[in-house]
């Protein structure tokens, strides 16, 4: 059975688990329903926003993925969380179910109660690099601008198919660094050819001049503007074109053009896309050092909050405009705490057909992680048996025995690729490369340390030099490529992807480094083989 020849479903027949979360809107609860191989989100709707509902409109946003072409397909399936069938109670539509959140949009971030993985939404990159090192989430100015760019992609694919989003902000965006992407919340909230389910309302900070329609392709526009200069800038206020006119003076124009009233001279995502691509082979591969605290520090301008779900809020918690505190629970976006609770809670429920990406490793961590651990602990607290640290001491060794394989096979490819020997042979080994380290990222990302000395920091140092490993495979993969398809020159043997993969090699070797340091004691006294950085 095709997944889009079920569009309507009896709440009557759902099978309810746990409630999510409650808004001003709706209520959110997983649950199971006929034909449905994995659990869903049910959003259900009070009788305010039933009162206010076109039902038309949310049947033809369902319908959409069906009749659309196969790229803008899976990229609503895939990229947003799309609703995939009304609801209904007594004939009447009541709600819509929607995917659980992807597996692969979260990072093991250093917080308050320790180390756990956390939803990664785009609102973390407005805080200040201080607070970035301190929460263990290294982001490069090329990651940033990387991620601008898959945005700006996922925007004109979707303006190109008539569908606005309207409440773009950055609290309604998950990100994955490596490689980059980015998953669209809120989706019902959309609107298709002028028309949403219900009326259009926007976030606080992220609001486009008065009088302007709401929810078309100007106002987005006018909002990823915004998010172009507070990503950039690392400031949730940023307003001003001019602040990144030094380091991007072709951004900061555009950014003039689309933050002006005149809508019909704001460009558009593809152009936005153009200029930021423009920009990636300039922009910084470094990891900006400040020192790292043990605790977080709360965010520049006003005190942050850090929530259950670990969203990082203004102390003023954003409201809507008006639907207050519809999608917001505890200051953060409903769908997102919804999507974490998922994430976090139930890692064994997460929605793995919704990310074709990194899933195979993702979901062998999740599967491991969740064989680790039945009774459901966070990971960075120990359950207290005398075995605790010899059992979290060969989790980090089963994620080394395979990192040395990846790290030899990488380094014959690279080496062959450099002498244009079977370039298609060892592109393809590249990639297994990169599956692997993909695979040990996640891996690293779940792992319980806090029986081990200094595990807080040997896991963050772990997470930190697979993530620029990975980003080195990718990048030579890139170069791999554009050796096979324009032939075997001077010009291409080093340069463009070549560069970028041996800078990003150099920061993980400095990563490796210190990993070593803190690994080989632990090693030597669990039994486990002392390694040189070479060795992963």
């Amino acid at each position: 059975m095709s997944p889009y020849d079920i569009t309507r479903v009896d709440e009557a027949v759902l099978v309810h688990h746990d409630e999510l979360g409650v808004g001003g809107q709706a209520k959110v609860s997983l649950v199971h329903a006929p034909g449905f191989d994995q659990p869903m989100a049910y959003k259900a709707y009070n009788q305010q926003s039933l009162s206010q509902l076109d039902a038309d409109a949310l049947e033809q946003l369902i319908d959409l993925p069906g009749s659309a072409e196969p790229g803008l397909r899976e990229v609503l399936t895939t990229r947003t969380a799309w609703p995939k069938a009304v609801v209904q109670r007594a004939g009447q539509v009541c709600g819509f179910l929607m995917p659980v959140a992807p597996a692969g949009y979260t990072a093991y971030l250093r917080l308050p109660d320790g180390m756990k993985p956390q939803l990664l939404a785009l609102e973390f990159l407005l805080n200040p690099v201080e607070y970035m090192a301190n929460v263990n989430l290294p982001v490069t100015e090329r990651q940033r601008l990387e991620l601008l760019a898959e945005l700006a992609r996922l925007l004109h694919l979707l303006h190109s198919a008539g569908v606005a989003v309207g409440d773009l902000s950055p609290k309604n965006v998950l990100v994955r660094l490596t490689p980059p992407s980015c998953h669209l919340l809120d989706a019902d909230a959309m609107r298709v050819r002028g028309r949403s389910a219900l009326p259009q309302v926007e976030t606080p900070d992220w609001s486009v001049p008065s009088g302007e329609e709401l929810g078309t392709v100007a106002t987005d526009s006018y909002k990823f503007a915004l998010v172009v200069l507070r990503i950039l800038l690392s400031d949730q206020y940023a307003g001003d074109p001019a602040a990144l006119r030094p380091r991007h003076p072709e951004l900061a124009l555009l950014a003039e053009q689309a933050l002006s009233r005149s809508t019909s001279d704001r460009p558009g995502p593809g152009q936005w896309l153009g200029a930021i691509e423009r920009a990636l082979p300039n922009a910084s591969v470094q990891i900006p050092t400040v020192p790292v605290a043990p605790r977080p520090v709360p965010g520049p301008a006003t005190p942050a909050q850090v929530p259950p779900g670990g969203l990082v809020i203004p102390a003023r918690p954003p409201t809507r405009t008006s639907r207050s505190g519809v999608r917001f629970l505890v200051g953060a976006g409903l769908a997102a705490v919804v999507a974490l609770a998922l994430c976090v809670g139930c890692f064994n429920l997460l929605g793995r057909n919704n990310d074709n990406f990194d899933a195979t490793g993702t979901e062998q961590a999740v599967a491991s992680y969740a064989a680790d651990d039945p009774g459901g602990g966070d990971p960075g607290t120990g359950g207290g048996g005398a075995d605790d640290g010899a059992e979290q001491a060969a989790a980090v060794q089963a994620i080394l025995t395979p990192s040395k394989v990846d790290r030899n096979n990488l380094t014959h490819a690279v080496a062959n690729i450099s002498g244009c020997d079977n370039l298609a042979a060892n592109i393809a080994a590249l990639q297994r490369v990169g599956n692997g380290r993909r695979a040990e990222l996640a891996q690293a990302q779940a792992l319980r340390v806090s029986d081990l000395p200094g595990g807080e920091e040997l896991a963050a140092t772990l997470v930190t030099a697979l993530t620029h490993s990975l980003a080195a495979d990718q990048a030579f993969v890139k170069w791999g490529r554009t050796r096979l398809n324009s032939g075997c020159t001077k010009a291409n043997k080093e340069g463009g992807q070549y560069d970028v993969g041996m800078d990003e090699s150099t920061l993980a070797t400095a990563a490796k480094q210190r990993f070593v340091e803190l690994w080989n004691p632990i090693a030597a006294q669990y039994g486990h083989p002392v390694i040189e950085y070479t060795d992963m």
